[in-house]
């Protein structure tokens, strides 16, 4: 493929990426795009402070849960890297010489993924601006390295970007129908964020024009609605969801 080719298949991908109404539509977009490029399977993973994390993956179900069961968190120096770094991360069987002591469970994972086609894959970390939330989009491939390598050089940008447009998608999606799903108004995320900037209950009542006791109500409710037992615990929440403009 040329690379005029590339490129714009990378742009119709992101125009009907940002056309995806819900986070299962963004992710069967991801999957028709990066399968046609190469890629055996494919992955999404949104860690959020506080929350169970997020996970879209095109391996089979019994993969997930020897993963669960025996590598994550501890045992997969990925999430490490992707924790603390932008740059791309090579893994699994084709890259173990670059990881002399890697745990024992992710090498027995790897063995498990060559049978499903993945033998080298690369992951490409992304963070939110504040850092509350990260994660990574994998690529994952049946080549062997030296394939892979020749692969990554000649369409590694276009995937990377790719990657990172579904990441970002997927987590605005996510988001919207987490906020819809809680049902907090607007008159709630006004107390919110004028509490987040640091104001009184009265200043806010002063700020809005409604009374002291009207506050206290809508922070009441939206501490509810987020499950947090405390209006701390609620800014929290109401941050990691992008509810708030602090």
């Amino acid at each position: 493929m040329t690379v005029a080719a590339i490129h714009n298949q990378l742009h119709d991908f992101l125009v009907s990426l940002d056309g995806a109404a819900t986070v299962n539509d963004a992710w069967q977009t991801t999957l028709g795009y990066m399968r046609d490029l190469g890629a055996s399977h494919v992955g999404i993973v949104l860690y959020a402070e506080g929350a169970r994390a997020l996970r879209q993956w095109s391996a089979p179900g019994w993969i997930e849960e020897m993963y669960q069961e025996k590598v994550y968190p501890h045992s997969d120096p990925k999430l490490e890297h992707c924790r603390k770094n932008l740059t791309p991360y090579f893994y699994q069987k084709e890259f173990w010489d670059r990881e002399p002591n890697l745990p024992e469970p992710r090498r027995c994972l790897d063995e498990e993924l060559v049978r499903i086609g993945n033998r080298a894959a690369v992951a490409f970390p992304n963070h939110s601006g504040s850092r509350r939330r990260w994660g990574y989009f994998a690529f994952t491939t049946d080549m062997g390295r030296a394939e892979f390598e020749r692969f990554y050089a000649d369409r590694g940008a276009a995937i990377q970007l790719a990657g990172i447009g579904a990441f970002n998608r997927v987590k605005v999606l996510t988001n919207e129908e987490e906020v819809k799903r809680i049902g907090i108004t607007q008159r709630e995320r006004e107390c919110l964020l004028w509490l987040g900037r640091g104001f009184q209950y009265d200043q806010i009542a002063d700020r809005l024009g409604l009374r002291k006791v009207t506050v206290e109500y809508h922070i009441a409710k939206a501490k509810r609605k987020l499950n947090a037992r405390t209006r701390e615990q609620a800014l929290v929440t109401a941050l990691q969801l992008n509810l708030l403009d602090i």
